[in-house]
């Protein structure tokens, strides 16, 4: 949400003090929405990355204490 407003502030910035107002205007939805879908995109892939990461952490614990109780368990016969 930071980043989402500083990329509008800035682009507002650059629309109110460009000397060429007229060629800004005409493309500024675009060049917003560009930035925007760049944006989103990059968060989407860190947040999935992240989600991946602590998925595989996850697996790697419960494996670990699975291969713990295997070697631990004494089988006895009657």
């Amino acid at each position: 949400m930071i980043s989402l407003g500083f990329v509008s502030l800035m682009t507002d910035i650059v629309m109110r003090f460009s000397p060429r107002t007229n060629f800004i205007s005409h493309y500024y939805t675009i060049a917003l929405a560009i930035l925007f879908i760049a944006l989103f995109s990059a968060s989407y892939i860190k947040q999935t990355k992240m989600v991946s990461q602590r998925v595989n952490r996850a697996i790697e614990k419960k494996d670990e204490k699975n291969s713990q109780e295997a070697t631990s368990t004494i089988i006895m016969h009657p």
